[in-house]
């Protein structure tokens, strides 16, 4: 595991110190762009996921979005969701909580696959772009 937690962070630019420890891993299926007033959604290809992974590690009690360029993140939990905030404002991924996660794999696997355990929000110049996934 150990392994795999590095070479994602390094696959993703990061050159966080090697105590960085991997937070959380999504790989998107579906992509919800805004842009000038106009939205689009598109399914991604299991093919395609890895290249829009969100991954997100931590390094002490410090969070960074890996996949983002490393940008510096706020962690907040509340409810049954887990948040974490880009400190630029570029945008955040909400998770599901442990016990919604826990929720999640006590599901059926067809109830599974009609779910989503996370959201990836991005700000794109005036607009926005959504990914979905597991």
């Amino acid at each position: 595991m150990k392994n795999e937690v590095l070479a994602i962070a390094f696959a993703c630019g990061a050159t966080q110190a090697l105590s960085a420890q991997l937070e959380f891993l999504g790989e998107p299926v579906t992509q919800i762009e805004i842009s000038n007033g106009a939205s689009s959604s598109s399914a991604i290809p299991p093919s395609e996921a890895k290249e829009h992974r969100a991954v997100i590690t931590r390094d002490g009690d410090q969070y960074f979005w890996a996949s983002r360029g490393k940008i510096p993140m706020t962690r907040l939990e509340s409810g049954g969701y887990v948040t974490y905030v880009a400190v630029t404002g570029r945008g955040y991924v909400r998770t599901l909580s442990p016990a919604g996660l826990d929720a999640f794999y006590r599901l059926s696997p067809e109830a599974r696959a009609k779910e989503f355990t996370y959201t990836e929000h991005l700000v794109n110049k005036l607009g926005s772009i959504t990914y979905f996934g597991r």
